[in-house]
């Protein structure tokens, strides 16, 4: 019975986005059936998660009116009231796939995750849980802007590539200036976007920057960002860093000043997670972060002189992801290397945690060898 309620749904996510929108007209019923399977009260766990699935891989005007109807009650009372229902959370992952596959802002339930992500709730932690699927929520919806403008972002990059070919044969053959070969080179723009997951990302930065932001809120915030960024690391892992690029382009700015402590943040906890998100982002542009290498050892040269050890770990990490990337970037400033070489001298003889002082010992060996 149980492979009989799975071998659909299976189909369904075997199809691509462009597929499933093409047919639309003629999946109004089966959509209706997948909502069943995904939210009914029969059913295994496993048919009911991959139902949910294929919920949200279908086209946002056949899935969202069911995801809305399980929705849109809790959200409208969030965090008061009664435990939310079973398929509450179940309604939540099919939501995940859909804005991160499609997009907008999902016939407005986009706005009531993002204020379940900043607006703790004061009861149960059934609240909590769902709180958790509403960040992966806004996650994915970020998420999905970005490697859609990073897709974009790269077929550019390649055009241009194409034309700086094409300046180069002119110049070799016409001797055109250089400032006018540059001014060509710098003439290809980027693509902008209105999606709403980057106005959503806008949004949840200003938020966390807000002076007297609790505690809570800030880390939320941030691990809204360190979701994106690991989910767009995944893809830059398979050679697709565009929209890894593009966000650590737009929130490094944010993160850094969040993680030092004449920023905006004074707290450990958010210091940490900035740290953290930081970390993720520079692993995941592995070498092509080099722009943003000198800000973002500063912050992390300051951090490791921090009383936290939770602080000074996520920092000699951010060390670490920072050395193992763009090596000219890096090694540029001899200042910060003495810098550097001093701080992990003084973690390896005098550091309390026993975890912060392993890592300052192998990156001290890794960086400078020599000693």
């Amino acid at each position: 019975m149980t492979f009989a309620q799975l071998s659909p749904l299976l189909l369904l996510k075997l199809l691509s986005t462009a597929a499933l929108s093409r047919a639309a007209s003629s999946l109004e019923c089966l959509s209706s059936l997948v909502s069943e399977r995904a939210f009914g009260p029969t059913g295994g766990q496993q048919v009911k998660q991959v139902a949910c699935e294929a919920l949200g891989r279908l086209p946002p005007r056949l899935s969202l009116r069911h995801i809305a109807q399980r929705l849109e009650p809790l959200l409208s009372r969030w965090g008061n009231g009664p435990p939310p229902q079973r398929d509450a959370g179940a309604a939540l992952f099919s939501l995940c796939f859909s804005l991160e596959l499609y997009g907008g802002d999902a016939d407005g339930l986009l706005a009531g995750i993002e204020r379940a992500v900043f607006v703790a709730p004061e009861a149960g932690p059934e609240w909590h849980h769902i709180q958790e699927g509403c960040i992966a929520c806004l996650s994915g919806a970020i998420g999905g802007a970005f490697r859609r403008a990073g897709a974009v972002d790269d077929a550019r990059a390649t055009e241009r590539g194409g034309q700086v070919a094409k300046i180069t044969e002119i110049t070799e053959e016409d001797q055109v200036q250089e400032g006018e070969v540059g001014a060509a080179k710098e003439n290809v723009d980027y693509a902008v976007t209105s999606e709403e997951g980057f106005e959503a990302l806008e949004r949840l930065l200003a938020a966390v920057q807000i002076e007297g932001s609790g505690i809570g809120k800030r880390l939320r915030g941030v691990n809204v960002v360190i979701g994106v960024a690991r989910a767009l690391g995944a893809a830059a892992g398979e050679g697709d860093k565009g929209g890894l690029r593009l966000l650590t382009r737009q929130v490094a700015p944010t993160l850094i000043e969040m993680a030092s402590k004449t920023g905006g943040s004074r707290e450990a906890g958010p210091r940490a997670a900035s740290l953290q998100a930081l970390f993720v982002c520079m692993h995941g542009l592995s070498g092509n972060g080099g722009a943003i290498v000198p800000d973002t050892m500063a912050v992390a040269l300051e951090a490791l002189t921090d009383s936290d050890a939770t602080v000074r770990l996520a920092a000699l990490r951010l060390v670490g992801a920072c050395a193992g990337g763009d090596e000219g970037a890096f090694t540029s400033d001899e200042g910060m290397l003495i810098r550097l070489r001093s701080a992990l001298m003084g973690l390896c003889n005098m550091e309390p945690s026993s975890d912060v002082r392993s890592l300052a010992e192998s990156l001290r060996s890794l960086i400078f060898p020599q000693e």
